[in-house]
């Protein structure tokens, strides 16, 4: 018996774009992807060729030929353009899309209208850029944007896990939009502020005060509009997460969010950059100087009179005092006592 397994080899070519346009099973001949705005039109093999017919992201049937003869199919789809059933045949999926091989609809789409690869029924989605297991229920590579970008915790993990509701057809989000968004968020709260107050004050024009006006109204704007979109963003996608609005919207949310970074981070170096005003008196007011009554012409022309104790003076003052008619401060007195017997102690 022999035990060793049995391998494939398949080579598969991209195109500048980085999108699928060939794949060859060592042995056979190879299959040939074309595209139209990013979505597959035909696929060729030698004599055998299929082309899918579609409008506004609906699709509406598959022409293949196989030598001379050709054949059409209607088909019918679900609102996420999956194949339910053409005239040959009727196909049935999991909420992650896999489905017996017996009985399935001919032709090229299946789950989500996605093009399954014809050697491991896995979904290459955005035209090669990840394969999805329906079997396992998710990819085989993990998503470059996780854990910290729009990708999820789970790296492996198909629609974020609600395959029933979302779709994933490229296999990625716009991460790296989301992950540009908050670090211009971070640069503006954290970084900014403490710029340098000497050097906002070099560079010219920021401490003009219009354009300190025309930064802080281009501020508010553009946050009330990045609001705004985000709010319609968010709730488009929840509807209708197939719309081709979806895209153009979000790239008009990041654009004004970074008019809005740009602006705050102007209002605040304007902020840092102007120079305190000078303060100059108010009409009407008296300075320090002209309200002081000693600042007069002549101010420093009178000597005061000097005051003389005589002798005599001094002994009058010693005789009332000796008659009692001046009373000492009774703690003073007292104090005096304690220094007078401090004084005898250590004199004898």
């Amino acid at each position: 018996m022999n035990g060793s397994p049995e391998f494939l080899f398949i080579s598969y070519e991209y195109d500048a774009l980085a999108r699928l346009v060939s794949h060859v099973l060592a042995g056979q001949s190879r299959r040939k992807r074309f595209y139209q705005r990013d979505q597959l039109a035909t696929e060729i093999q030698d004599a055998l060729g299929h082309q899918i017919f579609q409008s506004a992201d609906r699709l509406l049937a598959e022409r293949y030929k196989e030598g001379a003869p050709h054949a059409a199919l209607l088909l019918m789809t679900d609102k996420q353009r999956s194949v339910l059933q053409t005239p040959d045949g009727e196909s049935a999926y999991t909420p992650y899309g896999h489905h017996a091989a017996v009985g399935e609809c001919p032709g090229l789409l299946g789950f989500n209208g996605e093009r399954p690869d014809p050697y491991t029924q896995h979904y290459l989605l955005g035209n090669g850029h990840r394969a999805f297991n329906p079997t396992l229920m998710r990819f085989n590579s993990p998503d470059s944007l996780s854990p910290f970008g729009k990708g999820g915790l789970n790296s492996y993990a198909y629609c974020q896990g609600d395959p029933v509701n979302r779709t994933d057809p490229t296999g990625r989000f716009h991460g790296w939009a989301w992950f540009t968004n908050g670090a211009l968020g971070f640069v503006s709260d954290y970084v900014t502020p403490y710029f340098p107050r000497r050097l906002a004050q070099r560079i010219p024009g920021v401490g003009n005060k219009t354009f300190g006006q025309a930064t802080k109204a281009m501020s508010a704007v553009s946050g009330l509009a990045a609001t705004v979109l985000y709010l319609v963003m968010n709730r488009i996608e929840d509807e209708f997460p197939d719309s081709p609005a979806n895209d153009p919207l979000f790239f008009a949310f990041l654009t004004t969010s970074a008019v809005g970074f740009l602006s705050g981070t102007g209002l605040t170096l304007h902020k840092l950059g102007r120079r305190p005003p000078r303060l100059q008196p108010k009409a009407g007011l008296r300075s320090r100087s002209q309200s002081q009554p000693n600042t007069g012409h002549d101010f420093g022309s009178k000597t005061p009179t000097p005051v003389i104790n005589t002798n005599l003076d001094r002994f009058n003052l010693k005789m009332r005092f000796d008659q009692g008619e001046f009373s000492p401060d009774p703690v003073i007195q007292i104090s005096t006592l304690i220094r007078q017997g401090f004084r005898k102690r250590h004199s004898i």
